[in-house]
Order: C-alpha cells, then sequence, then structure tokens
C-alpha cells in the first residue's frame, strides 16, 4: 500500500522517519546491483519505523492514521462494498502480528556479535512495541484480534452440515450438496489404486524391489534431537541401510541402463546420465509424493493443517525436529501445531498414526527412493543448495521445494470431485470429515469417558480446541455436546478408529502395502489381525449386550427353578406314594422292567384360605371322581424363592411318570 500512488483515492501523511525509510527501499528496488541481503533490510528499517512509531488520530476526520491500520481495513472490503465477517478477519491480523514478532526479534538479534551486547537490554528496550497496552500498532491489532476472536465464537448462523440420514449417519449435504460416506471412503480407495502402479512402475520402475520392515519393530529413539538423526540413521535398523539398492539396480538392468545413461566420462570413469530422463523421474516422484501427502491428511485421524503438512522432515534439522517417528507398531507423523501455541509459548506433540498401507509405502519410499532422488538432485543441480536440501530433509519434496497448501487442497478436491461431484479442498474436508467422524467414530467407544478422552484426542489432531470443534467445525443442528478436557495417550487409537470406519487396513497391523490394500481388509479383519469389536457402535454392543443379560437370566431362572421343582418333589413324594396305594381307580402303565407308575394329572386349584405360599394339589383318579386334595407346607426359604419371582409363573416338571402342574402365587 506505501508502494503504490494513492494520492487520488485515499490520502494520508506519513512522519519524517516513516518518509525517509520508505524512499530508501524505493531506491532500493529499482537498483539492479542491491543484493537480496541489503534489500531485506531495508524492509526491515521501514517496518521498525512503522511499528516504533506513535499513531495519533486525524484532527478532524477522527480516523488512525496508522499505516497499518488502514491495510487491514481495506484488506477487509469485499467487492460489494461491505467488509468481511469477524472469522475471516482474525486470521489476517494474526498474520500481521507474527511478522511484527519476527521484526522484534530480529531487531533484538541483529547486534549479537558485538562485545557490549546485552539481550536483557535490548529486551528492555523494544519490549512496550510488542506487548499490549502500549499505545503502538501491536496493541491495536492485538485489541482487534480479540474483539474478533470473541464476535466469531458468538456468532449465530445457520449451519453447513444438515444429516439426511439419522440413524446411520452416513449421508449429509455439506453447504447444500449430497455427501455419502461410502462414496468418500471410494475416495481412498481410488487414491490407493493409483499409488501402487507408479510406485512400482514408475518410481521402482519395475524392478520388484521391497524391503521387509515387518520381521521386527522398527528402533527410533523418540528423544533424539540432534540432526540429521531419523530411523533410518539408526544403526539397529539394519533392513533400511539400502542407499544404493535402486541404483544397483538401474545399473544392473539393460533396459534401465539405457534408459539413464548415456555413456562414460572417461576422464573421471564415471556414467554420464540423462538428465532428461532424470528430471522425468523426478516429476513422477513429486506425483508420487502429492498423492502419498493425500493418504497422510485424509486417513491418519483428523486431518492437519496443509502448511504443517506440507512442511514435515524426515530428519532432524538445525532448527527442526523431524515429523516421521516409528512408535511401537505404528509409523506416525508429529505434528506440533496448535490455535493455542502463541498463547502458551509452548509447543504440542500431536502424533497421527497411519494406515498399514500408508505407512510401509512411506517407509518404502524413505528407504529406496529416496537415496536415489538425492542422487538425482546431485546430478541435475549442483549449484543449487536448496533443491539438494530438500530432497534431504523434506518428506514430501515437490521437484526441489515444499509443495504448497494450494497444490493439496487442489489434488484434494481433484479426487473427491471424481467421486462425490463435489470439490472438497482442505478446509472443505475438515468439516465433513469430522462431522462424520464424530457421528460414526466418536459413538464406537467403549465407555462415555472413552468417548470424551477421543474427542479430545482428535480435537488436538486437527490442531484445535474441543471447544472450537464444537462451535466452528462441521456445526449441525446435532453437534451440540459437553465433552471434557481429559488427556491420554490414544492418538494412534484415534487414528484407527477413523481407518476401520473408512475401511482400510488400520495402523498397527505388520502388513506390506501389498497385502494391506483395501481390497485385503475383510480377510485381514477375518483373520483378527485388528480389533474391530472395539470399534463396533453402539447400536451394536447394546443388543450383544442384551442377549449377554437375556442369556444369564435364563440360566439363572433354569438353575432356581430346578432347586425349587426337586424341593417340593422331595416334600410331594411321600404324598404320591400315598395316593397310589389307596386309589383303585388310577391308571397304570406298564413298561418293563421298570416297575409300572402311576400316571396321574394334577390340575391347580387356588384355596383362598390357605395361607401364602401353600401349593394346592388335587388328585384326579379316574375321569369320573372328584379328586382328593392335598396342601403340604413350604419352608421359609423355599417360599422366599418363590416370592423372588417378579410375576406369576407356571412350573412344569416331572417326577418319575407324574406329571404336576403348579400355580405359584
Amino acid at each position: 500500500m506505501l508502494l503504490r500512488d494513492t494520492r487520488n483515492i485515499f490520502t494520508f501523511d506519513l512522519p519524517l522517519s516513516v518518509a525517509q525509510a520508505l524512499q530508501a527501499l524505493q531506491d532500493g528496488l529499482v537498483d539492479d546491483q542491491i543484493s537480496d541481503v541489503d534489500l531485506m533490510y531495508l524492509v526491515h528499517q521501514l517496518l521498525m519505523s512503522l511499528w516504533t512509531q506513535h499513531w495519533p488520530q486525524d484532527v478532524e476526520t477522527k480516523f488512525t492514521t496508522d499505516p497499518t491500520m488502514l491495510f487491514l481495513a481495506f484488506r477487509m472490503i469485499i467487492p460489494s462494498g461491505g467488509f468481511r465477517e469477524p472469522n475471516q478477519t482474525s486470521p489476517v491480523v494474526a498474520r500481521i502480528t507474527y511478522c511484527q514478532r519476527l521484526v522484534f526479534v530480529l531487531e533484538l538479534l541483529k547486534n549479537h556479535d558485538q562485545p557490549n551486547y546485552n539481550a536483557s537490554t535490548e529486551c528492555d528496550r523494544l519490549e512496550q512495541y510488542f506487548t499490549e497496552k502500549n499505545d503502538y500498532t501491536f496493541n491495536s491489532l492485538r485489541s482487534l484480534q480479540h474483539l474478533a476472536s470473541t464476535l466469531a465464537i458468538k456468532q449465530k448462523s445457520l449451519p453447513r452440515v444438515v444429516w439426511l440420514d439419522r440413524k446411520q449417519w452416513d449421508h449429509m449435504l455439506y453447504l447444500g450438496d449430497s455427501i455419502k460416506f461410502a462414496d468418500l471412503c471410494q475416495v481412498f480407495h481410488n487414491i490407493e489404486q493409483e499409488l501402487v502402479p507408479l510406485w512400482e512402475d514408475k518410481i521402482m520402475l519395475g524392478t520388484k524391489l521391497s524391503i521387509d520392515i515387518h520381521s521386527a519393530l522398527l528402533c527410533d529413539d523418540l528423544t533424539r534431537k540432534l540432526p540429521p538423526y531419523s530411523m533410518f540413521k539408526d544403526p539397529r535398523n539394519t533392513c533400511l541401510h539400502t542407499r544404493s539398492a535402486l541404483f544397483r539396480a538401474i545399473v544392473s538392468t539393460p533396459a534401465l541402463r539405457d534408459q539413464f545413461i548415456v555413456g562414460i566420462d572417461m576422464a573421471n570413469n564415471t556414467p554420464r546420465w540423462n538428465k532428461v530422463a532424470l528430471r522425468s523421474w523426478l516429476y513422477q516422484y513429486s506425483r508420487f509424493n502429492l498423492l502419498l501427502m493425500l493418504r497422510w491428511e485424509m486417513l491418519a485421524g483428523s486431518p492437519t493443517r496443509g502448511t504443517e503438512m506440507v512442511s514435515m522432515l524426515a530428519q532432524n534439522t538445525q532448527t527442526r525436529p523431524r515429523n516421521l517417528y516409528a512408535i511401537g507398531p505404528n509409523i506416525a507423523l508429529v505434528g506440533q501445531y496448535h490455535k493455542s501455541g502463541a498463547i502458551s509459548g509452548s509447543d504440542k506433540l500431536l502424533p497421527r498414526a497411519g494406515d498399514a498401507f500408508t505407512a510401509d509405502l512411506t517407509i518404502q519410499n524413505l528407504a529406496l527412493a529416496r537415496p536415489f532422488a538425492q542422487f538425482i538432485a546431485t546430478v541435475c543441480y549442483p549449484n543449487d543448495p536448496k533443491v539438494i536440501e530438500a530432497y534431504r530433509d523434506l518428506l514430501f519434496p515437490n521437484m526441489g521445494r515444499a509443495f504448497d497448501s494450494d497444490e493439496l487442497s487442489d489434488a484434494m478436491a481433484k479426487y473427491s470431485h471424481q467421486v462425490l461431484n463435489v470439490r472438497l479442498g482442505l478446509n472443505a474436508f475438515r468439516h465433513v470429515s469430522i462431522a462424520f467422524r464424530r457421528m460414526l467414530v466418536d459413538q464406537a467407544t467403549e465407555q462415555e469417558t472413552d468417548n470424551e478422552i477421543i474427542r479430545h484426542v482428535e480435537a488436538e489432531q486437527a490442531g484445535h480446541s474441543e471447544h472450537v470443534e464444537q462451535t466452528i467445525y462441521a456445526v449441525s443442528l446435532d453437534s451440540i455436546g459437553e465433552y471434557s478436557d481429559q488427556m491420554l495417550g490414544v492418538f494412534c487409537d484415534a487414528s484407527a478408529r477413523w481407518q476401520i470406519k473408512c475401511g482400510i487396513v488400520p495402523t498397527g497391523v505388520s502388513r506390506s502395502y501389498r497385502e494391506a490394500t483395501a481390497a485385503c481388509y475383510q480377510d485381514l479383519r477375518s483373520k483378527g489381525l485388528f480389533a474391530v469389536d472395539e470399534f463396533t457402535t453402539a447400536e451394536s454392543r447394546t443388543r450383544a449386550l442384551l442377549a449377554d443379560v437375556k442369556d444369564f437370566i435364563k440360566s439363572s431362572m433354569t438353575a432356581a427353578t430346578e432347586d425349587i421343582a426337586t424341593s417340593l418333589l422331595n416334600k410331594l413324594q411321600p404324598l404320591l406314594l400315598q395316593q397310589q396305594s389307596s386309589s383303585t381307580s388310577a391308571t397304570v402303565v406298564t413298561t418293563p422292567p421298570r416297575p409300572p407308575p402311576l400316571v396321574t394329572t394334577f390340575s391347580p386349584t387356588r384355596q383362598p384360605t390357605k395361607r401364602r405360599g401353600t401349593v394346592s394339589i388335587v388328585v384326579d383318579s379316574s375321569p369320573t371322581k372328584k379328586g382328593r386334595e392335598f396342601s403340604p407346607e413350604l419352608s421359609d426359604l423355599e417360599e422366599e424363592q418363590i416370592r423372588s419371582f417378579t410375576k406369576p409363573s407356571t412350573l412344569q416338571c416331572k417326577f418319575m411318570t407324574c406329571i404336576c402342574d403348579f400355580q405359584f402365587h
């Protein structure tokens, strides 16, 4: 804004110090001899003059005269003439304040090599410019940031997500577009199907090279921060020490040797490489890295921030720790970005475990293909250290540089559009995946306590708090709830839940990428290689619990009934024998060699005069003769057992060949 001619649009006066710094920068921009370092110093001087200046209001208009605040106001204007919503304002303010902090850090360290340099004294001198409650630009921006954040949180708006299926929760409308969970899973499968031939034919060049990393757990010192350590540099992981495998395969295969080598440099006795073929291989390698990064972003639990994903490191550097770790049987990307990082002043470690296919392919890539890519960088770009550094350090390099988040978002939109007919970029996918995860995965935990823990962990994985997720991401009419802030180390389990729900072989399954594709999911599941039962739905768990309770009650009732029947029949036996001997008209059925039993029919009757717990039995000795009535007394224990039944029940039992029906009251 300061470099543009705004005299016919908006005019404002600049203090002398700012005007001089601006003029110096304008002169430097037209100087062809100036170096990048000197030009950056001029930019630094201009920013320091802007942000250490007191800016009073205009006397006539009462408008602010601070160019930074004016820039923010102009930046928030939309084409219709209005202003952006508060939630669209706070990110811009945050970027400016971060820039301010970096400028003051540079100013603080500018003279660190001087003998009398004192960091504490320099910090005291600059503190008023980068702290709140002081009348400078930083304070004005922070006040607006607090206001915008408060308004964004309290802002009421209609939801992005509307559920069409409120039973299975697998069909939604996102901003009016229909999205089914099965179609979203098909997007993951399509990326997998494209990755396999790309890796085997274009990257491995049909050599069928692979390493076995599943015979034993990979060794990784998670606490080691010194560069250039990674699991690939750990001497215990001998299976990963294969830096020259692809190079040797190319040299020893005539067809590949003719493709990549055009001759021999007789002076140095080294091959002369076909740089066109090498650059073509690097292009295919960039495509492979993009698809592999998509798998990590979409399937490693909650999606991470795009800017952090594209800049992840494969090994420790002087300024940053690596992001790829082997955590037991899991291969995980450990992020650090969190919205509360600037406030708390500390980083968080947020692991996201990759599924079995993606994890194995990532290790195969870094052990076999990455060394060859580093070699190509030294051949094709010998004088560009940034390219060599990119292939050495970055987890997902793109032709000698890092991908940017827009490239990742465009690729995600491309593959989602092929199936969903909807372009889901990074932001849209965060909302959709979190909505499906909340309804399909969060309800699948073992207990309500686990529900709260998993929701917190998944929100942490996404780089925000539970409160932010509840109020901003995938908000629908069904997404209201209270979650605890309890924190446990279940990040890998959270990733596995999402992968299993998507029909993907989850993290921790020790299989090669060929044996861990989506087509192998059902086979591996039937073999019990991953705990599917832990991630069943709440409804299915309820049905299973009710079935168990029913079986328990049935077995308990059967045992209790048999005990009562045995006790009663023991008391009835003398009476039955007495009736048998005194009755001459009873029907006898002979069944040799057993004694002829008496077949007697008993009809229950209720005698109102008898005490509670008395059993009335009528013995019919013949169709025409009225039977005699017996009322045996019950013990207190038997009476209590009878009363324990919640409703009258009919007990049918057999004693010898006599069938007795008893009605208990």
